[in-house]
């Protein structure tokens, strides 16, 4: 993953998420949570690393997620950091469009 496609995703994903939100009349924060859980970044190693480097919340793992989810069988979790990053990266898109 290049950094050129790393802010137009985090971008159409907070608005996604926005649109998506509104239309099934939940809360911001659960569609949040489930897009970035579901997404192709954090479910797939390859992508891990490309988005702690590219991000601007590669520490909100360890700063906002409990240990037991950053660390799993003794070894730090990639695919949590990778989650942390992207849920930071959303959500500061999301306060900054409104």
């Amino acid at each position: 993953m290049q950094d050129h496609k790393h802010w137009p995703e985090i971008n159409t994903l907070a608005e996604h998420i926005r649109e998506e939100a509104a239309k099934r009349d939940e809360d911001v924060y659960d569609v949040l949570h489930e897009t970035i859980d579901g997404h192709k970044w954090v479910i797939y190693t390859i992508f891990h690393f490309d988005v702690l480097r590219h991000s601007d919340n590669e520490d909100y793992a360890i700063e906002h997620l409990s240990v037991e989810s950053i660390i799993k069988d003794g070894r730090l979790s990639t695919e949590a950091l990778a989650y942390g990053a992207m849920y930071g990266d959303v959500l500061d898109s999301l306060q900054a469009s409104g």
